[in-house]
């Protein structure tokens, strides 16, 4: 019974022993096993931070390549290579769009000649001065307007921001404030005897007002009388060579003698001058007046009628026309 005892002592105190070792590790095992998932989460929220640190670099770095490729530069490089592939055709291309371009300007100029009269033979532009801020040019323009010669110089003063102004900018400014050219100084002249002889206060005017677009549309409007006038002259001086006589050059005629040599006597002479306001107002003036020789005026009758004939003739303009009243004067005097 004894032996048995210590046999069951000797057991248990083995058990125990065994117990107490087996606990020891145990108590120091989650220890070990939490220091080393900390260190493993620090290790891995570094990599995490390192690897996001690199996306962004990468990110910035194909962010400036792509900024570097504007819609301009791959139409450059499409365009590039379409003409490494196709060289002789975009030349035709871009030369029948020339063409092109320059048949609608020839057009637009034919227009604008036939529409009023001006042609432009020399149009230069010269730098006076330049800043930053401002430009001054120098512009000539010659031509002719239905015939007549003229010479157009004018000083301009630009505005270099003006195109800089973006279309916000522009709505905010009013019309009064906007920057536009100004024109500092204008001379004209022009080259024709009567012309220049009628329009010399029209003239004097626009460009003490440096009044440039009022100058072309009085030109314009007198110019287009001026031809009518001596269209119509030489009409009737080719009709009626024995009776009708210009007074003056054909080009520089403002007046025309009507007189029958076959009975000598009774002369009219017709006055159409051309005025012109100083604004560019243009209307036509029609005068007649008769005569007779000092030798034939003694009678009252032949005077009454000579101071009728302008009243007569000034009321049958209106209703005739200039071209009829006249062939209803050479019509009294062939009768």
């Amino acid at each position: 019974m004894e032996v048995e005892h210590r046999i069951r002592r000797s057991r248990n105190n083995n058990r125990k022993t065994e117990q107490d070792n087996n606990n020891e590790p145990v108590k120091k095992k989650p220890k070990k096993t939490h220091e080393l998932r900390e260190l493993a989460l620090k290790e891995i929220a570094t990599l995490n931070n390192e690897i996001c640190n690199l996306e962004e670099e990468i990110f910035q770095k194909e962010s400036e390549c792509a900024g570097e490729y504007t819609l301009d530069t791959l139409r450059g490089i499409a365009s590039g290579l379409l003409e490494n592939g196709q060289p002789s055709s975009l030349e035709e291309t871009d030369r029948s769009e020339i063409e092109k371009e320059i048949d609608v300007l020839n057009n637009r100029v034919t227009s604008l000649e036939s529409f009023t009269g001006i042609r432009v033979v020399e149009n230069n532009v010269s730098v006076l001065s330049k800043s930053d801020s401002r430009t001054m040019l120098l512009r000539r323009i010659s031509g002719t307007c239905l015939g007549i010669p003229f010479k157009v110089e004018f000083e301009v003063e630009e505005d270099e921001h003006r195109g800089s102004i973006t279309t916000s900018e522009r709505e905010d400014i009013r019309p009064d404030e906007e920057n536009v050219p100004v024109l500092k100084r204008l001379s004209v002249e022009v080259m024709d005897s009567l012309a220049e002889q009628e329009l010399i206060n029209f003239i004097q005017s626009v460009e003490k007002e440096k009044a440039l677009q009022p100058f072309f549309i009085g030109l314009v409007q007198y110019a287009d009388w001026h031809s009518n006038r001596q269209r119509t002259f030489q009409h009737f001086y080719t009709k009626y060579p024995e009776t009708v006589q210009l007074i003056g050059t054909p080009a520089g005629c403002q007046s025309l003698q009507l007189m029958n040599r076959n009975k000598p006597g009774l002369i009219f002479t017709i006055y159409w001058r051309i005025c012109i306001t100083e604004t560019g107002h243009v209307t036509p003036d029609f005068q007649i007046h008769a005569s007779v020789p000092q030798n034939r005026t003694g009678q009252r009758d032949n005077n009454s009628l000579l101071r009728s004939i302008p009243r007569q003739f000034k009321k049958v303009l209106p209703i005739l026309g200039i071209e009829e009243s006249i062939e209803v004067v050479i019509g009294l005097l062939c009768r």
